[in-house]
């Protein structure tokens, strides 16, 4: 193994098709690639827990005074669910328990991503719509956070990612659509 394997890094010449799991990975074998992906998303679980914990915490303050307290419990309640299931998943008992990664791992990563990405983006329909359009403006910075967050967070699997980046914004369109703002 080279020093550029065994450093657990990608290499810098992989095609973003083999990345996406698109493609085969050219100058690594798929099972490298996959255990590369997989061990970045084991190491990176706990900031992406941290960046949900505080900008769920923000959401849930900047909802304070404006929204019922129901729906933010409930909007509160998804969020820790997703995460629950989506950490839980990528536990050493969760995607990769057989030891090694398959590409269906890496599809159900981006399928949990994209349910994520729809409560962070309820946030905005359906605790924006209680408030003023400065708490909305708020609630909506939050959720741009997160997609960068997502992008900066799962740098090794881009289609969790992406998938996480094309959700959360519908629903801000939605709340825009329907609050008409």
């Amino acid at each position: 193994m080279s020093k550029k394997e065994s450093s657990g890094d990608l290499p810098r010449d992989i095609s973003a098709k083999a990345l996406l799991g698109f493609d085969p990975p050219s100058g690594l074998e798929t099972a490298q690639l996959f255990e590369l992906q997989a061990r970045s998303l084991r190491d990176r679980s706990g900031a992406q827990l941290a960046a949900a914990c505080i900008c769920g915490a923000l959401s849930g303050a900047i909802s304070l005074g404006t929204a019922p307290y129901w729906a933010i419990a409930i909007w509160v309640a998804s969020l820790i669910g997703c995460n629950i299931l989506t950490l839980s998943r990528r536990s050493p008992f969760g995607y990769f328990e057989s030891g090694q990664a398959r590409q269906l791992d890496f599809l159900l990563i981006g399928r949990h991503s994209a349910i994520a990405g729809a409560v962070w983006g309820a946030a905005l329909p359906f605790l924006g719509s209680f408030g003023t359009i400065a708490q909305w403006l708020g609630l909506l910075a939050v959720n741009l956070a997160m997609m960068v967050f997502a992008s900066l967070l799962l740098p090794s699997l881009p289609i969790a990612g992406t998938a996480f980046v094309v959700v959360a914004p519908l629903g801000g369109m939605i709340g825009w659509l329907v609050n008409g703002r």
